[in-house]
């Protein structure tokens, strides 16, 4: 039976994929990183799938994609090592208002979840790097430590990241900081409702200076399971941030 659901899974993804004229600039991963993670020697795939629904439609640099009205899907692969670590490693890909996909790189990660119980305060670590086609990024070689940080308490889940963004490129930029919350509430055994908010802080070294001109997006979500695969969906609007003024977004977790 989990075969036979896969399989479906997979045919939607693709259908998506090769048959809209979908395309995309908002993060290839729009989420905020909880407690959830695999088992050791489980292993699953999230596919990430981010659709700009409006959005700047004029490139900002040389080679780069507009964002508006385009689809990126982000297959990422995940193996529990430990009872505390897990690894990913993700597929780049994308779709532009003119129908044309590409692969645009990869990432790898090593996610670190310390032992608590379901209920109460847990935290991690999350540190994650890889490259990017110039035509999603403006430097190709890039790495995030992501802080995490939450909380459950009886029906509300509630995580927060503190990320560190930077690139290894010589010519980049200082690094810089973002500020992402999720707060769920439990409405039945399967399925939860929240809101998720993006916030982008500044530089590392500045980080509250220019906050209130800085982007910040919020998403309402729905957190559910179909078919037995775990999925998140949302619709997202962002405010000083003229590349993804809306975006819908959905997750779906698919085990082996």
């Amino acid at each position: 039976m989990k075969n036979n659901n896969f399989k479906y899974v997979q045919k939607i993804i693709l259908l998506l994929f090769f048959s809209t004229k979908f395309a995309f600039a908002a993060p290839d991963q729009i989420q905020v990183v909880d407690d959830n993670k695999e088992a050791p020697g489980e292993i699953s795939i999230n596919w990430h799938n981010n659709y700009n629904l409006s959005g700047r439609s004029k490139p900002s640099y040389a080679g780069e994609q507009a964002p508006n009205h385009m689809y990126r899907l982000t297959p990422e692969v995940n193996y529990g090592l430990t009872n505390t670590l897990e690894s990913g490693f993700s597929l780049l890909t994308s779709r532009n208002a003119n129908g044309d996909y590409d692969v645009d790189g990869f990432k790898a990660r090593l996610e670190y979840i310390a032992p608590h119980s379901d209920q109460g305060i847990y935290y991690g670590l999350n540190f994650e790097t890889g490259l990017q086609s110039l035509s999603v990024a403006p430097f190709s070689k890039n790495a995030e430590l992501k802080m995490i940080l939450g909380w459950n308490v009886d029906n509300w889940h509630i995580a927060v990241n503190l990320n560190t963004d930077g690139s290894f490129n010589s010519s980049s930029p200082d690094p810089t900081e973002d500020f992402d919350i999720k707060v769920n509430y439990q409405i039945t055994k399967e399925t939860q409702i929240g809101i998720e908010s993006y916030n982008q802080l500044g530089t590392y070294n500045k980080p509250f200076q220019n906050f209130s001109s800085n982007s910040k997006a919020i998403y309402a979500v729905i957190d559910t399971n179909v078919a037995g695969h775990d999925l998140n969906f949302g619709i997202g609007h962002a405010s000083n941030n003229p590349d993804d003024h809306w975006v819908a977004k959905f997750i779906l977790n698919t085990k082996f």
